[in-house]
Order: C-alpha cells, then structure tokens, then sequence
C-alpha cells in the first residue's frame, strides 16, 4: 500500500488508470462505461501539478480525465474539469484552448437560468473571465450578468464571490466604454 507521500506525482509522470479506480457501484456492474470518476482525487493531483509548477503535466492530468469523463458519460466530471481547464489555460494564456475550454462548458452549462446554484454561477463566471481576460468583453458581459442572475438568489448578500462578480462584471463595461 501506497503511503500519502509516495503517491505524490513526479512531474511529467504518466498517469495510470489503476491509481483512480473507483469500487463499481453494485447497479452498474459490468458497466465500465457509466463508472464515476473519482472528482475529488482528479483535482488533489491537479493541486499537486500545480503546486510543483508543473503546467505541462497539470494539462495532461486534465486532458486524460476529460477524456475518461466523456467514457464514462458523467457530465458533472466532465463540466468540473473543463472549468479547471479554463482557469489553466487562462493563467497560462493559452487563448485557443481556452476559448476551446469554455464553448466545450458552455454547451453543458445552463444559462437558462433553471440552474440556480451558487456552482453553476461560478461556472458561469469563469466562462466570462476567461472571455474577458483574452479580449472579448461583450461576450463575457452575457455571461457575468446570467451569472449575476443567479448570484442573486444562491448567494447571501454579504458572500465575498458577489465582490468578485461585481468586480470583473465593472471591468468588462470599461473594457467596453460603459461607464
């Protein structure tokens, strides 16, 4: 058995599936195709790219579970590892697969607004930061305001993301001269 700190990556380090494996759900037995992927342990080892500098083996680490999500048909992964994506790219500046990233999310987030969670809201804003960071304010705009939408009724008023929202919200309008 492994201990907390051999498990730790080395950077570059290719991934095994083995490392992820989930127990099966008893309904899904012999249904590797609806499997979960384990969300939490995905984005700890993205935590530990991270922390080690390791961009390139972070982006591994993202692309391979996105992919095992779209195996696995889990939407929720799927979505949560797309976001992680967007913030990577972005802080990376990496412009097209960024904007790659947030159309990907885009067409499994609900801006209708009958998604009203507090998750779903920060999904949102981060689609329009990344928008905004890479030049396109109107489009982030849309976003920032669905967002806002949301915010409003899944957030308390004095909750610190309101501050962020309204922040970014504030410079996509000067960022588009409206004052």
């Amino acid at each position: 058995m492994k201990t907390e700190k051999e498990s730790v990556p080395i950077p570059g380090e290719i991934l095994r599936n083995e490392e992820f494996e989930e127990p099966c759900n008893p309904e899904n037995m012999g249904h590797a195709i609806f499997s979960s992927v384990p969300l939490r342990r995905v984005l700890e080892k993205l935590d530990t790219y991270l922390a080690m500098g390791d961009c390139a083996g972070a982006e591994k680490h993202l692309a391979y579970w996105l992919n095992e999500a779209d195996e696995a048909r889990n939407d929720g992964a799927k979505l949560a590892i797309l976001n992680e994506q967007i913030s990577l790219y972005r802080e990376t500046g990496k412009q097209e697969e960024c904007l790659a990233a947030v159309t990907k999310a885009l067409g499994r987030t609900d801006l209708s607004g009958e998604d009203r969670s507090a998750s779903c809201a920060m999904t949102i804003i981060n689609m329009a930061n990344a928008y905004r960071f890479f030049g396109q304010a109107p489009k982030a705009l849309l976003l920032y305001r669905a967002a806002a939408d949301i915010c409003d009724t899944a957030l308390p008023p004095e909750d610190i993301r309101l501050a962020g929202l309204y922040n970014n919200m504030a410079l996509a309008l000067t960022d588009t001269g409206e004052y």
